[in-house]
């Protein structure tokens, strides 16, 4: 069955009709986040009373601390041999640091944190896992779809998208460009520029904008009887006919190289990030604040017919901090006075603190965001942050699945693709930069006979490493360390004193180092025991050679006194 473009633009077409609501919440989302929470009405009711829009943000700081929260939660991909051999722990370690080389290669960190931020805003978060060739190579790339840009299946449920049928991305360039990239589509491009699309996808309602000469381009990936292929066009035609995908998942079959997660999704489909629970809070702090502001700056009065010349001139006369109020008859109080309002601008002021306790207790609490005024030790701090996290165990979980999915297609296009000899460079040590070597052939006498870390063979499993959130109790258990070792004055080593540390990060660095020192210094002391024992063992030597000098001499003055008694005497001395 020959693929139909119909059903490709079908395919768009549905995507955009059915997720209007979706994306009109998106947007809105984003405005909140940027501070623009008034409507066009809002601020033209505003603008007659004279009084500012004030926006009191509290969306901002919660979504920016989550940011933060990320970004301090960073982990790595790490490769888990399947086997207990030696050969496939080496196999493990060469395919973690080949993951980490494609992540660092393309600054996955800052990119997935660009991505969190749709996710926790927008509600959705999307990127392509693909190949591009370099000479005779494949570089790895990793490319984001903003929101904005995405095309799914409406119809799909998970959060993981993983009950799509179909999934792309749209992307409006020049048409010079576009010709660039799909040479000798001339015919088709030229017939964009008359059909429509939705507001959301494109900088003009339109397939084309023949003003800018500009145009939308779709590529698509699609399921057609279990097989997933992909295809690139536009409103004119085919810029790529369809074909099965290039890109095989672990088990070598065909796959969709788009990996996107959403936040939320309602039971309609509809999809949507954090944010749309911060927005009935947040508008009635700002409805709140305006309300009550609008109270104490304006006054109700009464009065009978005739007190007063100009009602309209009293009230302006009443704004003013110097207003002067001129009463035509009449005793104040009687035919002319003010109705208190002072009981509507505290119940407003009331509605208002409790608008601003719901909106703090959904999400990151004031421990977890660390503006908790309370003294309290490390393990009661981390309690209360624990029960922050638990609120937001499901949004970083999702996140976290994304990232294991693009750890998972990063490994699987290494797998297809580096088939040659490649060496990726290693950076755990920034002092002793290091490769490891992928397919590296062992040779014997001039003959290949056999590969090392053949990729293709490399049987792992990827994870990621966890990073638990102990710091605080690890400082509390530190402190406490560090206090009874100065009140028991005693001699601790510094390598232990290291290993405690919380939250250093070159602890290896410096225990190497302390190694090497200690290494040294055991050198230098067995040196130096080693010329104190030649040293005695040479003094004892003398002090031997002047006992035997000094028997010799005996000796010597022994037999002389002999041969002069002999002489004196006729022969020896005889011994009784």
């Amino acid at each position: 069955m020959e693929i139909e473009l119909n059903t490709l633009i079908d395919y768009v077409n549905g995507s955009e009709d059915l997720t209007q609501t979706a994306r009109g919440n998106a947007e809105r989302n984003r405005d909140y986040y940027d501070g623009k929470q008034f409507t066009d009405e809002e601020l033209g009711v505003f603008a007659k009373r004279k009084q500012p829009p004030i926006v009191i943000n509290r969306i901002k700081p919660k979504i920016d601390h989550l940011l933060g929260m990320e970004r301090n939660a960073r982990t790595d991909p790490k490769a888990f041999p399947r086997n207990p051999s030696e050969e496939d722990q080496e196999s493990a370690a060469a395919a973690t640091e080949s993951i980490r080389y494609v992540e660092e290669e393309n600054n996955f960190d800052q990119l997935s944190s660009q991505c969190f931020e749709e996710y926790l805003i927008e509600g959705t978060e999307m990127v392509d896992v693909v190949v591009e060739p370099r000479g005779s190579e494949y570089d790895i790339v990793i490319n984001q779809y903003k929101w904005d840009r995405i095309i799914y299946d409406p119809y799909s449920r998970e959060k993981d998208f993983s009950d799509k049928k179909y999934m792309g991305g749209v992307v409006w360039t020049d048409e010079d460009d576009a010709l660039t990239r799909f040479p000798g589509r001339e015919d088709i491009i030229a017939e964009t520029y008359n059909h429509e699309s939705a507001d959301t996808h494109d900088d003009k309602p339109h397939w084309g904008d023949p003003k800018r000469k500009r145009v939308k381009l779709c590529l698509m990936y699609f399921l057609h009887k279990g097989t997933w292929m992909y295809a690139w066009f536009t409103r004119g035609g085919f810029l790529k006919e369809p074909k099965v995908s290039p890109y095989l998942d672990e088990d070598g079959y065909p796959e969709c190289a788009l990996i996107a997660q959403s936040a939320y999704v309602d039971r309609e489909g509809g999809r949507y990030g954090v944010v749309s629970n911060y927005i009935g809070p947040q508008d009635e702090i700002n409805h709140r604040r305006s309300k009550a502001l609008h109270l104490i700056s304006h006054r109700q009065t009464y009065a009978n017919q005739g007190a007063v010349e100009d009602a309209r001139k009293l009230k302006q006369e009443l704004a003013k901090p110097d207003g002067h109020v001129a009463m035509n008859q009449g005793i104040f109080g009687q035919d002319f006075g003010i109705l208190p309002t002072n009981d509507m601008a505290q119940g407003q002021f009331a509605l208002l603190e409790e608008a601003k306790r719901e909106i703090d207790a959904v999400g990151t609490n004031a421990a977890l965001s660390g503006k908790e005024n309370k003294n309290m030790s490390g393990r009661a701090l981390q309690s209360r942050q624990q029960s922050g996290l638990v609120e937001l165990g499901p949004i970083f979980d999702g996140h976290r699945h994304w990232k294991m999915r693009v750890y998972r297609a990063i490994w699987n296009r290494i797998k297809q693709y580096w088939t040659a000899e490649k060496w990726v460079r290693v950076t755990d040590d920034e002092r002793n930069i290091r490769f490891v070597g992928l397919n590296e052939p062992i040779m014997q006498d001039g003959i290949q006979v056999g590969t090392r870390n053949n990729v293709a063979e490399m049987d792992v499993d990827i994870l990621i490493e966890d990073a638990p959130d102990t710091v605080t109790l690890q400082h509390e258990t530190y402190e406490m360390f560090a206090q009874s070792i100065q009140a028991s004055q005693q001699q601790v080593p510094l390598e232990i004193l290291v290993e405690m540390m919380p939250g250093f990060t070159k602890k290896k660095q410096v225990l190497e180092r302390l190694q090497k020192i200690s290494e040294q210094n055991q050198a230098q002391q067995q040196k130096t025991e080693q010329l104190a024992l030649q040293k005695a063992n040479l003094e004892m030597n003398e002090t031997q050679v002047g006992i035997q000098s000094e028997l010799m001499d005996i000796k010597k003055t022994n037999a002389e006194i002999l041969k002069i008694f002999s002489d004196m005497v006729g022969g020896p001395p005889q011994v009784t």
